[in-house]
């Protein structure tokens, strides 16, 4: 059905690299439970904020912003789509 790839920035961030969904599967709420588990996982073992990045030009925006997380910055190189920076306080779902 998909994954998910996640690191701990700074050993004090758990960032989610890659949520991969199969396409036939998408909308079904399987990706929003990932990251539900997920989240889950990072505040029993104490973490407080989750951060995660997409493409200014992807959709994947409207799905973070769906489920619960907010806008944080953006980086912008020449010639690329601005990275946008999304976070979500763990317990505020």
């Amino acid at each position: 059905m998909g994954f998910l790839k996640f690191s701990i920035l700074w050993d004090v961030l758990p960032f989610i690299e890659v949520i991969l969904v199969c396409e036939d599967r998408r909308r079904c709420g399987i990706g929003r439970d990932a990251v539900r588990s997920w989240e889950r996982e990072m505040a029993s073992r104490s973490f407080r904020r989750t951060l995660t990045s997409t493409q200014a030009d992807e959709t994947a925006q409207e799905f973070w912003r769906r489920i619960g997380y907010s806008d944080c910055g953006s980086i912008t190189l020449p010639g690329k789509p601005a990275e946008l920076f999304v976070f979500h306080d763990i317990g505020s779902s």
